[in-house]
């Protein structure tokens, strides 16, 4: 008769934090040209505690470039207009309140990059299933000495928010392989200018298109 005893340990470390803060606004907004401004204001809290409701008299302005394009007063969490950003204009807020120190930051919405040239070639190979692939090539030039950060959505016109290879697609392309989200699989592909910065690159990736037969192809 074999006995076999099995003993287990765990191990713990105490960390100590200082929960002591100092109580400020918080304002944060997301917005973009086909969206009004819409802003959300709150307070930082302790970990210990739940958020307090504002009570506070609070001052909004915005300003485009230096210019003050809209302002209100309320104790309200939330500041809404009717106004749209546009592409390429810098933008200014700035929270005053009686008893917070005033808070503001600015932002702006880049402009497009133009899409030099777009096309798909077809068929590149066939899977283990007897599906045909395609592989997208898209064409485009980065601003110089500027860092930015793209999303390429690869649709077909009966359903423009859906991405068309986000399950079953392959790329060697090393700027979508140094973002390292492949393994994921992103329904959009996110990617920097790091290996491109202010030159013309082409991205590629291939993906699933269907089957082909009698010269009809069904996805």
């Amino acid at each position: 008769v074999f006995v076999c005893f099995i003993f287990s340990s765990g191990c713990s470390k105490i960390i100590e934090i200082d929960l002591h803060y100092t109580k400020a606004l918080v304002l944060n907004s997301i917005f973009n040209p086909d969206s009004s401004f819409t802003f959300r204001i709150s307070t930082t809290a302790s970990l210990l505690n739940n958020y307090n409701t504002i009570n506070e008299n609070l001052h909004f302005s915005l300003y485009e470039e230096d210019s003050l394009i809209f302002e209100s007063a309320s104790q309200s969490s939330m500041f809404k207009t009717v106004l749209k950003p546009v592409r390429g204009k810098n933008y200014t807020v700035e929270l005053k309140s009686d008893n917070f120190p005033t808070i503001n930051a600015s932002d702006t919405i880049p402009n497009l990059v133009p899409i030099d040239n777009a096309y798909m070639i077809f068929p590149v190979g066939v899977d283990a299933f007897g599906i045909y692939k395609a592989e997208a090539c898209i064409s485009f030039t980065d601003p110089p000495n500027e860092t930015n950060y793209y999303e390429l959505l690869i649709h077909n016109g009966a359903n423009i928010r859906k991405n068309l290879w986000y399950t079953e697609y392959e790329t060697n392309d090393p700027v979508l392989l140094a973002e390292g989200d492949q393994d994921y699989h992103p329904t959009t592909f996110f990617f920097s200018d790091e290996l491109f910065n202010g030159k013309s690159y082409t991205l590629r990736i291939k993906g699933d298109i269907g089957y082909i037969t009698k010269d009809n192809i069904l996805t």
